[in-house]
């Protein structure tokens, strides 16, 4: 048996994915191991050593030791991947132990915090605010506590009397605490995609119609930019749409002077020419905003009609849009799209009805009849504006349903495990906007984007690994 622990208990495992790409995993028997935010690096806990050894799990070469307390028992890093908290398990004696936090950045321990007598299981809150350690005592007398941090300076709180000897800790996945991109600012929605480790927002610009976009990288944004080239700037009066097709990132937009819609591609560097969503059939036309998403190698579109208010989509292959295929039902506004890869050969597109209901149609494989299904109703949901969807993989996958609450202006959300019915309807903590929110997926992290409420402009966004 190893020290620190208690005679005839084996510790479980515990697997923990953190947020905001971070995807910080707790294993804890024999030690714990995590992983970090871009570049990937992982952090195993040495017990006989008193050490953490880092390695990069691209190339599985380990870096230098790094220096913690005696006897390191378990290791959890916080949501943005900046600090990973190691508890430090030699104590035992009835006096307190400590963890030390590491910095992921350069990868040096920081000053240990003390906590209670012989620390053993860590975690750390979805928000990032908060680590949690569990004092697992003495073998002849467990302290039956466990020790709050303060992420932000590194303080202990006041201990929190638990059952006796505790060991592992997990918490409750949900999602971070909301902030702000800070430049952004909007009178429409946001959209949302997730490319190359980056999450990519995009907005219609409150004064300029410019539509403006940025990257984050787990921790930081980058500058806001324009959608803009030697071409000139893309102008819009509505929500963009954001997909990553290719390997570019493809951004679709209703003229600012009229009712086509537009696209463009990203390259890392590069806008490619604004183009009019077009071919020998006519050009797309709608009062709203576009919605894209990519199924079984294409590019597809959705948009509401100007003029009859249908659902409409085609689908584009690199080269050339097919014809516009008209489903019967009628949206309030833009629809959403998102592809299920894991059914394979479905996809989903989803409305507002004129009575605010959100209704939506399972389509499956390509071509006009593709959307023949029935018309469905999204249980307990109400909105003015557009719906969002997002489809989180796994071994059967998740549909994510997010909508404005046409009574609250709090954005609801709804949940379909392998398309088998939807989940209660939940609200996200504190998010309140007045216009439609935008969903994306990446790194099994689910992001939620939205515009302040009322009058207030700016872009928020947070992050859940398992909202349910």
């Amino acid at each position: 048996m190893r020290a620190g622990r208690h005679p005839g208990r084996a510790r479980a495992a515990l697997l923990a994915l953190a947020l905001l790409a971070a995807a910080a995993v707790n294993v804890t028997a024999p030690g714990g191991v995590a992983d970090a935010a871009t570049p990937p690096n992982a952090y195993v806990v040495n017990f006989g050593s008193d050490t953490v050894t880092p390695f990069d799990t691209a190339t599985n070469t380990a870096g230098t030791p790094i220096n913690v307390g005696g006897n390191p028992e378990d290791i959890a890093i916080t949501p943005n991947g900046a600090t990973a908290y190691v508890a430090n398990g030699d104590n035992g004696t009835g006096t307190d132990g400590t963890v030390t936090p590491i910095s992921t950045a350069t990868n040096a321990p920081g000053t240990p915090v003390s906590v209670g007598d012989n620390p053993l299981g860590i975690a750390v809150s979805p928000d990032g605010t908060t680590a949690y350690v569990t004092n697992g005592g003495s073998p002849a007398g467990g302290s039956d506590t466990a020790t709050p941090i303060d992420t932000a300076t590194n303080t202990p709180g006041s201990k929190i009397t638990v059952g006796n000897t505790p060991d592992g800790i997990a918490i409750q996945p949900g999602w971070t605490q909301q902030a702000t991109q800070p430049q952004a600012a909007t009178t429409a929605g946001p959209a949302a995609a997730y490319s190359q480790g980056d999450l990519y927002v995009a907005w219609k610009g409150a004064t300029t119609d410019h539509v403006g976009y940025a990257a984050y990288n787990g921790s930081t944004w980058a500058p806001q930019q324009n959608v803009s080239g030697s071409w000139g700037t893309a102008l819009t009066t509505n929500i963009p749409a954001l997909a990553v097709y290719n390997g570019d990132l493809y951004a679709a937009w209703t003229g600012q002077a009229s009712n086509d819609i537009y696209y463009s591609a990203y390259n890392g560097t590069t806008w490619t020419a604004q183009q009019t969503i077009s071919g020998s059939w006519g050009s797309a036309g709608t009062n709203a905003g576009p919605a894209l998403m990519v199924f079984d190698g294409d590019l597809y579109a959705g948009w509401r009609g100007t003029t009859s208010g249908h659902v409409y989509y085609s689908a584009y292959n690199g080269t050339t849009w097919a014809p516009q295929v008209a489903l019967s039902p009628t949206s309030a506004d833009a629809p959403a799209l998102v592809a299920d890869p894991i059914a394979g050969g479905l996809w989903i597109i989803a409305w507002t009805t004129s009575s605010d209901a959100i209704d939506y149609i399972y389509c499956l494989g390509t071509g006009a009849g593709a959307c023949s299904g029935p018309v469905n109703t999204l249980p307990g949901a109400a909105t003015s504006t557009s719906p969002a969807l997002a489809f989180m993989g796994g071994d059967t996958g998740t549909l994510y349903v997010a909508w404005k609450d046409a009574t609250s202006n709090q954005i609801g959300y709804e949940a379909s495990f392998d398309n088998a019915g939807f989940t209660p309807q939940e609200l996200e903590p504190q998010a309140l906007t007045s216009a439609a929110p935008a969903l994306a997926v990446g790194a099994y992290t689910l992001y939620t984007a939205w515009k302040g409420n009322g009058t207030n402009q700016q872009v928020w966004f947070a992050a859940a690994n398992t909202p349910y």
